[in-house]
């Protein structure tokens, strides 16, 4: 299966495991959940796939040269899915204030990408060998 395929799986499970429950319990707050914010969710695929593409041609290439198995493929994404599925989590616990949340939710899906992506990258770099 080719890897950027597997990824958007592994990442699309993850996130919706933990993004449903917080959608579901938003409507209990009055809360709906807007398609853009839905859409939010995947902006963390899509830079990490973006910096993969930058240092090395694609997402297989890169596997190949850093030697990363699916398992670690599966991990790397998998808690990418995770964080990204928490930034429904702002938008509970703002719920009273009189903000929009569309836009809580897409900022902290920002802020999570970028943590997320220093830290991804991070844990690549110490993989290549001589760092």
């Amino acid at each position: 299966m080719d890897a950027y395929l597997h990824s958007l799986i592994i990442f699309a499970i993850a996130g919706n495991i933990v993004a449903l429950p917080l959608i579901l319990l938003g409507r209990r707050f009055g809360l709906g959940c807007h398609p853009i914010e839905y859409l939010a969710l995947y902006i963390n695929w899509l830079v990490f796939v973006l910096l993969v593409g930058s240092v090395f041609t694609d997402l297989n290439e890169a596997m190949v040269k850093l030697e990363v198995g699916d398992t670690e493929l599966n991990l790397v994404f998998g808690i990418a899915g995770v964080l990204s599925g928490l930034s429904f989590l702002p938008k509970i616990l703002f719920s009273k204030a009189k903000a929009n949340s569309i836009l809580i939710t897409c900022m902290t899906s920002i802020f999570i990408t970028i943590i997320y992506s220093k830290f991804a990258v991070l844990a690549f770099l110490f993989t290549v060998e001589g760092v």
